[in-house]
This record gives C-alpha cells, structure tokens and sequence, in this order.
C-alpha cells in the first residue's frame, strides 16, 4: 500500500486500464496532433518546378534538334555575305567578262559561249568590265591597268571552268592570273593590288588632267593611224576599224604601251582609279596655282604631251606627273 493507505498499482494493472479513459495530458497531445494530420491530408500536392530551359548567348531560348526537324515555317537565309549574297556566288547581272585578244579567235569564242551560259555578259570596253580574262604574260596595258586600278579580278580560263562546274559564277581568288616576272619587275601583289582598289580606290574624287598633244585629241587619234587624218580615220570600215583595235589590244597585253597613245590610255584608265576626268585645258586656267598643286589634282605630263602647255604648268609652279610615275602608283596602289 501507497503512504496514504491505498493499494500501490503494478505497472501490468496501468497498462490494463480501461481503454477509453485518457489522461489529460494524453488529451493535449491527441488535439494537438489531429488538426495537423488533417491540414495535411487536405492540402493539395505540390508540383515540380519547371526545368527552365537551356538560352543561348543572347538570352533566347535554345531550339532542340527534334524542334528543328519539325518546324515547317523556318525562314532563316543561309549564310550571306556582305550584300546579301550567297558565300561563293556573285549576282549574275553583276557579270561583265572582258574576253583577251591574246587568246586565239577559236580560243575566245569557247569562253564567250560559256560567259553566256552562266548568265554573265561579254563586253569590250576596258571601263565597265568587272572581270578581265586572260592568260600570262602581263603587261602594263590598257586592260590590266584598268584591272589594278578598279579592282577587278585578272581571271584564267579555269575561272569559267569552275564555274560551269558549279553551275554558277565562283569566287576568282583561286583563279587569278599571276605573273611572277611581271610582279617582281614591277614590285607588286596581284591579290593584294586588287583588294587594296577594291577597298580604297587610288585616286578617289581627284581631278585629274592629262596634258594632251599639240592639236589635242584630234592629233592624238590621228597619230595612232600612220599616214592617215581623223577625217580619212571615219572613212574607214567598221571591219578595219575591228582588227586595228584587236591589233593594238593584242600588241598591249604582253608589251608596254608605245609613248603615242599613252594620254589616251590613261584617260579610260584614271576614272576606274576613282579620278574626276578634266578634259578642259580652260578650267585649269581657273584653279589657283597652290589648289593644282594639292592632293585634289593631279596634273599628268606623258611624251606627247604640248610642250607648251607643260612649261606654263612649270612655271605657275604646279606640281606635275610622269606618266611613268602615275602607272606605277596604280600598279602597286601607292601615290
């Protein structure tokens, strides 16, 4: 018996109590438990969080290539370019072939054929061709100066042969008709001439006059025509007029140009420097002697040229050109 007089229980006799009776504190515990296992069970589960998707660079997020396959409205170009245009093709409009006379007639019929059927245009004038075809040797003519003074390539006839392969016109950098002789003699890079004129043009927005021959040009036409006049020159028929200018383009592609006929070469060939023709003697009257003799003129003396008028350019202390040093400049694209 406990100290009070009741009977002590046994640890069996309180684990055998009555089963529905609770101590109070078993009670707290039971409602303390219960709102939270219910809240639990009420409460609705939780999602994953989204994975976010994988962004590229520039914070867009990255296609997969399942996406890629799928995607039927897909608008993007393939790589272009500067213009626009595809890598390894040029537009066809763009095309103006000049076709050598130092090829055989048999020889440039065949890669006229094939300029035209790739789309491109043949043309016979040394100012507005955008690809001159030959073959080796080089020379300081008329066309290959206006080449390196534009910029346009100097191409070999594998140019057209990739091409037709290609189906289109193919870049000309791996076609260009190099000289080795010829660039030694002269000092230059064919490929680096070219980009440099294609890049900054030599005599970009300069006024340039060549001084012509006593007479001017009518003087000039007559000399290239031994024993005729300009008038007896009209006469002639379209025929002659065709093999003389073959002729002298054939004589000029692997020569030096003769000392008659240099003014007028380079009257077509400064303008594809970027130069501003002055055929005027009178508008040189107007310029001041200081301005002649600036970086915006360019005053050209050549063998033929007035002996006259080139003492009065002496005189007025004008800075004067060789035609020597002008052909020079374009040829290694530096003043």
């Amino acid at each position: 018996t406990s100290k009070r007089g009741r009977a002590a229980v046994g640890t069996e006799e309180t684990q055998d109590d009555t089963p529905g009776r609770m101590t109070k504190t078993q009670k707290a515990a039971v409602e303390t438990v219960a709102p939270t296992s219910a809240a639990k069970a009420k409460a609705p589960a939780k999602r994953a969080p989204a994975k976010p998707k994988p962004t590229s660079k520039r914070g867009r997020a990255a296609v997969s290539p399942d996406d890629k396959q799928d995607d039927t409205h897909d608008t993007k170009n393939p790589k272009t370019r500067r213009g626009g245009e595809p890598f390894g093709s040029v537009k066809k409009k763009e095309f103006r072939v000049l076709v050598s006379t130092a090829f055989d007639p048999e020889t440039a019929e065949k890669l006229t054929r094939k300029v035209l059927k790739l789309g491109g245009v043949c043309t016979v004038s040394s100012s507005e061709f955008t690809h001159f075809l030959t073959a080796p040797p080089l020379g300081r003519s008329k066309n290959v100066l206006s080449a390196l003074a534009s910029g346009s390539p100097v191409v070999l006839p594998s140019w057209l042969d990739a091409s037709a392969l290609a189906g289109a016109f193919v870049a000309a950098e791996t076609h260009l008709c190099r000289h080795a002789l010829f660039e030694k003699k002269q000092g230059f890079d064919l490929p680096q001439t070219l980009e440099l004129a294609r890049f900054a043009p030599l005599f970009q927005q300069v006024n340039a006059f060549v001084i012509p021959p006593v007479g001017g040009k009518r003087t000039e036409e007559s000399a290239k025509t031994p024993g005729g006049s300009a008038r007896s020159s009209r006469r002639r028929s379209a025929d002659t007029k065709e093999m003389d200018n073959e002729k002298e383009d054939l004589q000029d592609q692997h020569a030096e140009p003769a000392p008659v006929g240099i003014a007028a070469m380079l009257r077509e060939v400064l303008p594809r420097a970027g130069a501003v023709l002055v055929d005027k003697e009178e508008t040189i009257e107007t310029v001041a002697d200081d301005v002649l003799s600036s970086k915006e003129w360019l005053i050209v003396t050549t063998p033929e040229s007035d002996p006259a008028t080139v003492a009065r350019m002496k005189k007025r202390g004008v800075s004067l050109a060789t035609h020597e040093a002008v052909m020079s400049a374009i040829v290694r694209h530096k003043r």
